[in-house]
């Protein structure tokens, strides 16, 4: 039977997720910043979003998200992933009308520091049945493909960016996620709706099966004397209003 995915709204970074996705690059290389931008307000707060949407790729938008000196920041993957697309709709069981409304990143990592890659994917789905939010995926690769069976975990109700940290234990890295702990009610057109704003940090270790479960991790107020890598670093508020992250199915129907 195919697992379904029950999932919750990826932060407040994700005031403006009801469009599609796209691109980056470093610190807004590319961009021509005396060019006029186009301006996104969200109404209920006091965020402006200013973005080139004419002049930016799929995921080059830059490492915009402020992130604690410890941490090197990593934007993510700009090409979309055929195998992972196949592995997110059927472990999630999304149909394929709904592919058009899924967006995710996804970065390569290396967890258990032994050379070989794994996969870290966000997927965003606040209007498809089978997801009604967002969840973290982490898939490891068999024998070079990737399955739904590929999926070793997946994590609910965290936001942006995730955290790898340098700290080890059983032979993994750790893994400091972050939540949604306030909510504010934001204007849409079709009324309001809350929307998480405040932060805290969960601290997972591996277990030597897999990680921890979200609420059994440690809770960090604060991660600035932490130090790792951040993934999904894109500014993905924008990334989601502008059409600046993969679609569900855009490798699949090449």
């Amino acid at each position: 039977m195919e697992k379904k995915c029950t999932l919750f709204f990826v932060s407040a970074m994700i005031l403006a997720a009801a469009a599609g996705c796209g691109t980056k690059t470093p610190d807004n290389a590319g961009v021509d910043t005396n060019r006029p931008q186009n301006t996104q307000a969200v109404h209920g707060t006091e965020t402006e979003i200013a973005v080139d949407t004419e002049h930016t790729s799929q995921l080059q938008l830059g490492n915009a998200v402020e992130i604690p000196e410890g941490f090197e920041g990593r934007i993510a993957e700009e090409e979309a992933h055929r195998e992972l697309e196949q592995a997110i709709a059927k472990y999630c069981g999304i149909r394929e009308e709904d592919f058009e409304k899924t967006r995710y990143y996804y970065n390569y990592v290396d967890l258990n520091e032994d050379g070989q890659n794994e996969i870290l994917a966000f997927v965003f789905g606040q209007d498809v049945p089978q997801i009604q939010g967002n969840v973290l995926l982490w898939l490891n690769e068999e024998r070079g493909s990737l399955s739904k069976d590929s999926v070793c975990q997946s994590f609910e109700q965290v936001g942006t960016p995730v955290y790898i940290s340098s700290q080890k234990t059983e032979g993994y890295r750790n893994l400091i996620l972050t939540e949604n702990t306030q909510t504010v009610s934001v204007l849409k057109e079709q009324g309001t709706e809350p929307v998480s704003i405040g932060q805290s940090y969960r601290e997972l270790t591996y277990t030597g099966e897999k990680y921890q479960e979200l609420e059994e991790g440690a809770t960090l107020d604060d991660i600035r004397d932490k130090k790792g890598t951040a993934i999904f670093t894109n500014p993905i508020e924008s990334g989601l209003a502008n059409e600046n992250c993969h679609i569900l199915g855009e490798a699949i129907r090449k």
